[in-house]
């Protein structure tokens, strides 16, 4: 996780947008496939040459997107050695947080399993294999990752 100012904010509001806006996307790749032509041995060219496109694209969809991650954020490293009971407290935030990102990026998965089973394989199955990283902030679960541990040969 960035704090917010860091220029990575930048960099996923710009993927973000060009995602959701297929006409500057399609320009994009025009302005990159111009650019390439105009300067197959020059880099920096090509490279100076976006530059208007992207810090414009930039500037609107920071503008769009809002206020930027409070710099609050802290992490919480969790190794869970047992499973923990698909009721509890930190297991329902971690499964409404997994439902809502689905729901949104991948709209095809949304209900291909219960909360009830999501919360069931999350406590029973991820959390005892792996060590739980935690993003919160004072007031709820902001994101997680689970690592499972490496295995030799594998």
């Amino acid at each position: 996780m960035a704090p917010a100012g860091h220029p990575m904010w930048g960099h996923l509001a710009f993927r973000d947008h060009l995602r959701s806006h297929t006409d500057e996307a399609r320009e994009y790749e025009r302005l990159k496939r111009q650019l390439a032509s105009m300067y197959p041995e020059d880099r920096a060219a090509y490279t100076e040459g976006k530059g208007d496109f992207i810090e414009r694209v930039t500037a609107e969809a920071l503008a769009q997107r809002g206020p930027l991650p409070r710099a609050d954020i802290r992490f919480t490293s969790r190794r869970l050695t047992a499973p923990l009971s698909p009721d509890s407290d930190l297991v329902a935030a971690l499964v409404r947080l997994w439902r809502e990102a689905r729901a949104s990026h991948l709209q095809f998965l949304t209900d291909l399993h219960s909360a009830d089973e999501d919360r069931a394989y999350l406590s029973g199955v991820v959390m005892p294999a792996s060590e739980v990283w935690v993003a919160e902030t004072e007031t709820r679960v902001a994101g997680f990752i689970a690592f499972a541990p490496c295995r030799r040969g594998s």
